[in-house]
């Protein structure tokens, strides 16, 4: 996972992630869609570090943590835009 968060390689990250899985299988989320992230996973950065660094001494896998799930009762009725963040910013 580091690796290709190193590569920037966003596809491979995307199909490991429980969410996208989720949604393909029709498991959870009924009908709802979301935007597959355009920047590295936002669990679990060290507070206060930059460039951003994870937590890897707890052994947790990186990961998107703030996503934005949507449906529509009109099929491709609603197109979002990229989902980009916003890194310098730290909050909770």
């Amino acid at each position: 996972v580091l690796q290709h968060i190193r590569d920037e390689n966003w596809p491979a990250l995307h199909a490991c992630d429980q969410l996208q899985r989720e949604i393909a299988a029709q498991d959870s989320f009924g009908d709802f869609q979301t935007s597959a992230p355009l920047f590295p996973p936002t669990y679990k950065y060290l507070p206060d570090v930059w460039p951003r660094k994870y937590d890897v001494e707890k052994q947790r896998i990186p990961s998107w943590t703030d996503r934005v799930l949507w449906r529509s009762h009109i099929p491709n009725g609603l197109r979002p835009g990229d989902l980009w963040t916003a890194d310098r910013v730290v909050t909770s």
